[in-house]
């Protein structure tokens, strides 16, 4: 397709929105309902997963990623396509965890000590 091209190649100049708008346009393309053009909407759907993950737009990247790209893919009934959303998404929710996880321990040791303590206390002990 045309517009697939055209979002790959203009992603390849760094032109990010540009991208996301032939992506966005691709994924609301009415073809006859093919699994093939099925497949190319939930393709589109995930590439605008990656594009918002690059750009530090969590929240975004995982409404692509669990809402849109796998619903498509479980109308599909396509396994494979299924775990590579399940995996995008706990990726980029694991990911923005991390960065609260990181803030809590710089910020606030004693309560994370705590924490940790009061989860597994025969951690003391070792």
């Amino acid at each position: 397709m045309a517009l697939k091209e055209l979002a790959e190649r203009n992603k390849q100049l760094g032109r990010m929105e540009q991208s996301k708008l032939c992506l966005n346009q691709l994924k609301e393309v009415q073809l006859p309902d093919s699994s093939k053009a099925l497949e190319s909407r939930a393709e589109a759907c995930l590439k605008l997963g990656l594009l918002e993950f690059q750009n530090g737009n969590m929240q975004s990247s995982v409404n692509y990623f669990e809402k849109e790209f796998f619903e498509k893919a479980k109308e599909l009934q396509d396994r494979r396509l299924m775990d590579i959303g399940r995996l995008n998404t706990g990726v980029v929710k694991g990911l923005n965890g991390l960065d609260l996880y990181k803030d809590i321990i710089k910020n606030n040791y004693p309560a994370f000590l705590a924490w940790k303590f009061k989860r597994n206390p025969n951690a003391v002990k070792q």
